[in-house]
């Protein structure tokens, strides 16, 4: 594969990019400053469904339903523009949706993680793990989730935190987990535990490689468009399953915008 590593590289990558429109219909975050994912939000490409599956879990693709599809480059496939707006003010994230499972089971205690092995991003050198609902909770209570994870450089055994605080969990919502003290990456899960029942809820966890982050303007101005260079031209997988949350202010919201995959030769 070659590499876009020169202007004329790039230019050439630009002129032979996909597009793609897309939108999302009417969604509502939980809280100001929290993220919600658009995985269930209907519009353009449609809604994805809960993995179904705790464990091992499930690896989705471009095929994947809630996946935008496009075709791999001879070359290497890069975020070459993207143009975004909204009803509401906040950040729009572009990620590849690498690997998720789900549970209806909301109560506390260990639950093992048989891992697949990832086939994106394999070293697991940025992959970041969320916490996702699928389905409301039926506690507005304060919980946190440790998860048991092989970090990037193949340390078996590390322990990151979901901390969440006393709301009622809407679905999409999505919480980060707080790394072990210097690592940047998971390669492997083993197990993930809720400390707090939550009485009902479906949820799971989601690993994701972060790809570009777009201001969302007040609606009375124009779209945010970044182009190659503003993105920093990140690389997209092969087969790539990209997806997208929203973070702002608890206001009903819809989305919509453009991207372009470049692709090298």
């Amino acid at each position: 594969m070659a590499a876009v590593t020169t202007m004329d590289a790039l230019i050439q990558a630009l002129q032979g990019q996909q597009r793609f429109g897309w939108s999302k219909g009417s969604f509502t975050p939980q809280a100001t400053g929290a993220f919600h994912s658009m995985w269930l939000v209907a519009g353009e490409p449609g809604p994805g469904v809960a993995p179904g599956s705790l464990t091992p879990g499930v690896i989705p693709t471009d095929a994947t339903a809630g996946a935008f599809p496009f075709t791999n480059a001879t070359g290497d496939n890069y975020l070459g523009y993207v143009s975004a707006t909204g009803l509401a003010v906040g950040t729009l994230v572009i990620f590849d949706r690498i690997w998720h499972n789900s549970t209806t089971n909301a109560a506390t205690g260990a639950q093992a993680v048989t891992f697949p092995g990832l086939t994106r991003y394999t070293t697991g050198l940025g992959v970041e793990c969320w916490l996702e609902w699928y389905t409301v909770s039926g506690a507005a209570t304060a919980s946190n989730c440790t998860v048991t994870y092989t970090d990037e450089s193949g340390n078996a055994g590390a322990t990151g935190t979901v901390v969440m605080p006393a709301v009622t969990k809407s679905a999409g919502q999505m919480f980060p987990m707080q790394f072990a003290s210097g690592d940047s990456g998971i390669r492997a899960l083993s197990a993930m535990n809720l400390t707090v029942t939550q009485t009902t809820g479906t949820w799971g966890l989601t690993l994701m490689k972060r790809l570009a982050e777009i201001p969302i303007r007040p609606s009375d101005q124009a779209a945010s468009v970044l182009n190659a260079v503003d993105l920093g031209l990140p690389e997209i997988a092969d087969d790539a399953c990209l997806s997208m949350m929203f973070q702002g202010a608890v206001t009903a919201n819809t989305l919509c915008g453009s991207f372009g995959i470049a692709k090298s030769l």
